[in-house]
């Protein structure tokens, strides 16, 4: 049977199975007039149609690799992919922006035992030679010495605004660090829930097509960022993975879209992108069927009640929108 090229049947009682034949065989040739269950074969492979006449056949490898991609879009919604690309494109474009330093602002942070580090001396010590300032200049002042004193004296308000200028720096780089772990916890969020997503698919299993290129390259891309951050190898990345190599995530956004070292990042969301459109356009085919001619000459009524997702509408959102995205409910 590994040998099998093509098989023909007329008018049997056999109407499934067709998925246990070998994948060597391509051709399938039904013949069945009314009242035979073998019709039903040529109802379910009517889109497979090739040829004319007695030389009439049904593609079996496009009707197994549509198969499978009924299987996937099954599993994948193009809206949530969508959901998940926007929001991590949201993380980078509002971590990797540059300003005028260029530096990215993933770069500058600092986290708060980094911050203490590096103000609290600091505030000691200006608080030190503040209170030390005021103790000299009054016992100055008292021992008729109150020019002296007085000049001391006045270091004081110096050093409080000076402590209160950093102080002031420690609170906001802690709440920029605070909303750094926010954005990175809905970042990881998607991530993780793309994993969830692909973790459903047996990718030997998983033949040609757009779509199952589309989700083995996704794949690819997802488990090279995966393998730099997963210190623990539970095959998800949590926040303290994440934060204890923010060097690695700078370096990756700081190569962007372009280039030979391309973002790993940014690959991930092109890869969503791809398999966004390569789902979309599989339920137009599905629907409509390959010959785009078809459509003109479909009932608009028919037309109208079918749901499809515009691709270019959601392309032309703006990625580097800071709100959350929501996908309004489907009319």
């Amino acid at each position: 049977m590994t040998k099998l090229r093509c098989l023909g049947i007329e008018n049997t009682d056999i109407d499934s199975g067709l998925e246990y034949l070998s994948e060597s065989c391509k051709k399938f040739r039904c013949n069945s007039d009314d009242g035979y269950e073998s019709a039903k074969f040529e109802n379910e492979l009517s889109r497979y149609s090739l040829g004319e006449g007695s030389k009439r056949y049904y593609n079996l490898e496009r009707w197994r690799e549509n198969k499978q991609n009924d299987l996937a879009v099954s599993i994948i919604s193009p809206e949530r992919l969508f959901v998940i690309r926007s929001n991590l494109n949201q993380f980078i474009n509002k971590w990797g922006e540059k300003k005028d330093d260029n530096l990215i602002e993933l770069s500058k942070l600092q986290s708060p035992d980094e911050l203490r580090k590096k103000y609290l001396w600091k505030i000691y010590t200006t608080r030190f030679i503040g209170s030390g300032a005021a103790v000299a200049g009054a016992v100055l002042t008292f021992q008729d010495q109150s020019a002296i004193g007085g000049g001391i004296l006045a270091v004081y308000p110096f050093t409080d605004l000076i402590v209160s200028k950093l102080e002031k720096k420690l609170e906001i780089g802690e709440n920029r660090w605070k909303e750094f772990l926010t954005d990175a916890n809905d970042f990881l969020d998607n991530f993780n829930g793309l994993l969830g997503m692909l973790g459903q698919f047996e990718f030997n299993k998983l033949k040609g097509g757009t779509i199952n290129r589309a989700i083995k390259n996704l794949d690819k891309e997802v488990d090279k960022f995966l393998k730099i951050y997963d210190e623990n190898k539970d095959k998800e990345i949590d926040i303290n993975e994440l934060t204890e190599k923010r060097d690695k995530l700078v370096e990756d956004i700081i190569k962007g879209k372009g280039g030979e070292a391309k973002s790993k990042a940014w690959e991930i969301i092109d890869s969503i992108k791809e398999l966004e459109k390569a789902v979309i356009e599989y339920h137009r085919t599905s629907y409509y069927g390959t010959n785009r001619s078809n459509v003109e000459k479909s009932d608009t009524k028919q037309i109208k009640s079918y749901h499809t997702i515009d691709f270019n509408k959601y392309s032309e959102e703006k990625d580097n929108k800071q709100p959350q995205i929501e996908i309004p409910p489907k009319s």
